[in-house]
């Protein structure tokens, strides 16, 4: 059959089986003698021969946009080609080529069997494995197989506190702090590590192990608190005053100050019995969601604690979600009502309770909650001065909703024309909320930006629409012109990081922060103020005049790679 093909597909065939044959394994092989053209005889193979690989590594850096290349070396492998595989720990469980469900969603590992790996943003942070094997080219005989895992480390979580500790928790574990005004305990730990959270006392640490451990910045004692640490864990959360431990098992243990809820009911005890599906908190208050659908809170009165307008909603098995903020809590019923409860600020002694029907979304926020209903209206729970919340209506309330954007005291919503409507919360002297209204057609917002005196809307392509004009006509020139996929700002400096990974960045002359010199194509995404990741996990920041935030530890917060084999 062959030899009726035209002659280039009979080349392109000629070549596919070399390619097939001979493979790209780096291997050690002797290189052909000179030899009779006449007479081109095969590589003799030797029924014993013992095939082994003797190296296996790749080349590239784990970053977005980088390509992997595996390299080996082998002894003894003339006639055997390397077959490689590559397996990305989508599901972060150290299983390798495994699916499992998370929030009940399947997660899959992705495997390619390819000498090269195109790292995407989908593999951020994940474990990859590198496998290879030798297989002669009848199949008949073949190696077991080697592995090569690379981690990547960097920090995974970044938290900067004003007058106190700041931190940085890598993916291997390591515990980073510094501050201008504060010592670190002698108990802190510096390994081991995958979560802290914080009391207005105290520090605890969750560690990579299921334990926990504690510790002050302010010289506090912690024995007793240290005997009462549980283990196997596989959560902690903290309000001003107290903890709250999930096990491994999904029950509760909670300490501290009792009057925060570091101390159970006898009734809040057996109502969690059944175990724990989420957990929220406020600051002085928990709510928690069980695994039969009802929502139990305690803690202090004066943050939500006191549910008894809403215990016989909440906790009859028929709650989906619930969200906490400031001094409210809120709980989204299996019929999409959403029941609200609590104080908003410096609200009345005594909860209220406001009950949304039809819900779509629901904010949340320290001043108080605003729900999009699925009939495009909006309904709002917030401040009155010095009494408790109700609900207000907007002057001409805009219909047809699409999406809520909340930015502090302002609220945004989008409609399906595009149009963007911005009210603002505002106390006139009777005490009601005050909307001022603003309508802006055209924006088809995906996203807004406010801050300071001026906000910014960003649409699905990476356009940016001045919704507040502050900056001189040429900066908004050249900041529309970009695509933007993160944006920080405020009166002094705009910095954007585009959908390219490349940065615009614009300073006044009164800014105290310093641009960047590299402005080059490596930017993933902003991870605090003024802080930004690169593509391989390292973190960059702009230093302010007289030291910047994370200055002190920026050398150690670089990306770096950690590697076992089955070959060491």
């Amino acid at each position: 059959m062959i030899q009726n093909l035209p002659k280039s597909i009979f080349s392109t065939l000629v070549i596919f089986t070399l390619a097939a044959c001979g493979g790209n394994n780096n291997s050690n092989q002797v290189p052909n003698q000179a030899q009779d053209p006449e007479i081109i005889k095969p590589p003799e193979t030797n029924s014993k021969q013992n095939p082994v690989l003797s190296s296996l590594t790749k080349e590239g850096k784990l970053a977005i946009g980088s390509t992997l290349t595996a390299k080996s070396t082998c002894e003894d492998c003339v006639g055997f080609n390397t077959v490689y595989k590559w397996t990305v720990d989508r599901n972060d469980n150290a299983k390798f080529g495994d699916m499992i469900e998370v929030n009940g969603q399947k997660v899959s590992d992705t495997v390619v069997v390819a000498e090269q790996y195109p790292i995407s943003e989908d593999d951020f942070g994940h474990q990859i494995r590198l496998e290879a094997y030798l297989i002669n080219r009848d199949s008949s005989q073949k190696t077991k197989t080697e592995f090569v895992n690379y981690q990547p480390v960097f920090v995974k979580e970044l938290s900067t506190v004003g007058f106190g500790r700041s931190y940085a928790i890598k993916t291997d574990g390591t515990l980073l702090s510094w501050g201008e005004f504060s010592s670190a305990s002698k108990d802190q730990p510096h390994d081991n590590v995958k979560k802290v959270v914080k009391s207005s006392s105290y520090h605890i640490a969750l560690n990579l192990d299921h334990t926990l451990t504690i510790w002050s910045d302010r010289g506090r004692p912690t024995e007793k608190l240290k005997q009462q640490l549980p283990t196997d864990v596989k959560d902690v959360f903290a309000n001003l005053g107290a903890f709250a431990v999930i096990k491994n098992d999904d029950t509760i243990v909670v300490f501290g100050d009792e009057e925060f809820g570091g101390q159970f009911d006898q009734d809040v005890d057996s109502a969690l019995f059944s175990g724990v599906k989420k957990l929220v908190h406020n600051n002085g208050a928990f709510l928690a969601l069980t695994k039969n659908n009802s929502a139990i809170v305690w803690g202090s009165n004066d943050y939500g604690a006191d549910d008894s307008k809403v215990r016989r909603l909440i906790a009859s098995g028929n709650t989906k979600d619930v969200y906490a903020s400031g001094n409210a809590f809120a709980a989204l019923l299996n019929d999409d009502t959403a029941v609200i409860w609590g104080k908003v600020n410096d609200g009345a002694t005594e909860p209220e309770v406001k009950l949304i029907p039809n819900v779509k979304s629901l904010y949340l926020g320290y001043w108080g909650a605003v729900v999009l209903t699925k009939t495009g209206d909006i309904e709002a729970w917030g401040i009155e001065e010095n009494s408790i919340a109700e609900n207000f209506q907007l002057n001409d309330r805009p219909s047809d909703i699409t999406e809520l954007f909340n930015q502090g005291n302002l609220n945004f919503a989008s409609k399906s024309d595009g149009t963007l409507y911005q009210w603002q919360t505002k106390i006139d002297k009777d005490g009601r909320i005050v909307p001022l209204g603003r309508v802006i057609p055209g924006l088809f917002a995906e996203k807004v930006v406010a801050m300071n005196s001026y906000s910014v809307s960003i649409n699905s392509d990476g356009e940016v629409s001045f919704i507040d004009r502050t900056f001189a006509a040429p900066v908004i020139e050249d900041i529309q012109s970009a695509v933007v996929k993160g944006i920080q700002m405020n009166d002094d400096y705009v910095i954007i990081i585009q959908k390219d990974g490349s940065l615009f960045q614009w300073f006044s002359n009164s800014s105290d922060l310093t641009p960047l010199q590299d402005t080059s194509s490596n930017f993933l995404k902003f991870v605090g103020p003024q802080v930004a990741q690169l593509k391989d996990g390292s973190l960059v920041s702009w230093k302010r005049v007289g030291g910047s935030s994370i200055s002190a530890v920026e050398d150690q917060l670089q990306a770096t790679e950690m590697t076992t084999s089955s070959l060491d």
